[in-house]
């Protein structure tokens, strides 16, 4: 009987002792784990592998210097699927270090066996427009350390897509419906070598987009035979089975106050978690994730 295998996409960066409890969960002979290390990081990537893993290998794609919001996210992406791929897998959940699944790898597993699902989120009410259409300026230093000097850049972004919005120029883009939500997926091996044909393209498509990731495998998704195969295009978080809060947080870090209502969430995976914040409530999932396995 042949193996039905899943891979673990990790686009890490900090939080060594998290992720290797992250990756002690996700160890399991079913799956295969790839890692993204930014190349920023400070991280030792001969110190990632948990000395006492015993079924997953862990495989490192090449790394790329991410800069966030802009195209850099989805070429570190693109490495991790083009890696990951050389062996057929079921399905390819992407998270980052930062993440935990909320359930055992035999209940993932059951979840997906037989299904044919992109698990992909939508949010309905995210305006595509701008990020798409103009041409969006100081990408690579919307997270600069101060600030004051992250607002300034922000601000000059904006002021100059309100001009292009009203001089009426738009980027000349493919005739898509594009659509935006959660870059956090669960997807088949089909769609990712679908995805993979379209890499140039997709790479020029958002070199000038801001927060692309969260727009390309939404639109690819629904404008082509795979819209048919969305699991939920009106509950994005429903829809990518990941519990994150936006409400209270970009995202709100998890605490052990939440975790009544994390423990029994029935999606797959949630983020997001700070060992520097609440490192108890990580504990806490692991050991019900430890007693889901025994039962």
């Amino acid at each position: 009987m042949i193996m039905d295998k899943h891979a673990y996409l990790i686009i890490a960066h900090s939080n060594l002792e998290q992720l290797h409890k992250l990756l002690l969960l996700l160890d399991d002979p079913r799956n295969d784990i790839y890692i993204h290390l930014d190349l920023k990081s400070k991280l030792d990537i001969k110190k990632i592998t948990p000395p006492h893993m015993k079924y997953s290998h862990c495989k490192f794609c090449e790394r790329v210097n991410v800069g966030w919001g802009n195209v850099s996210q989805i070429q570190t992406e693109f490495n991790l699927f083009e890696l990951a791929t050389q062996v057929e897998h079921s399905y390819y959940h992407l998270i980052s270090g930062i993440d935990l699944p909320l359930h055992s790898q035999d209940y993932i597993h059951r979840y997906f066996n037989g299904k044919n699902f992109e698990y992909i989120g939508y949010s309905p009410s995210w305006n595509v427009r701008e990020r798409v259409y103009c041409h969006n300026l100081f990408l690579g230093k919307l997270r600069y350390p101060n600030r004051y000097v992250r607002g300034g850049f922000q601000k000059l972004r904006q002021i100059y897509n309100k001009f292009q919005i009203l001089l009426g120029y738009r980027r000349k883009q493919p005739k898509y419906e594009f659509q935006a939500g959660c870059n956090w997926v669960s997807v088949t091996h089909d769609f990712v070598l679908s995805l993979l044909e379209k890499k140039d393209e997709i790479l020029k498509m958002y070199q000038y987009a801001y927060c692309p990731d969260e727009i390309y495998k939404q639109t690819f998704a629904y404008n082509s035979e795979f819209r048919n195969r969305i699991y939920n295009v009106t509950d994005e978080f429903e829809g990518c089975l990941r519990e994150i809060d936006w409400k209270r947080g970009r995202p709100y870090i998890w605490r052990k106050e939440d975790y009544d209502y994390l423990s029994h969430s029935n999606r797959l995976f949630a983020r997001k978690f700070d060992e520097n914040v609440d490192e108890e409530i990580i504990n806490m999932l692991i050991n019900k994730i430890k007693n889901e396995s025994n039962s």
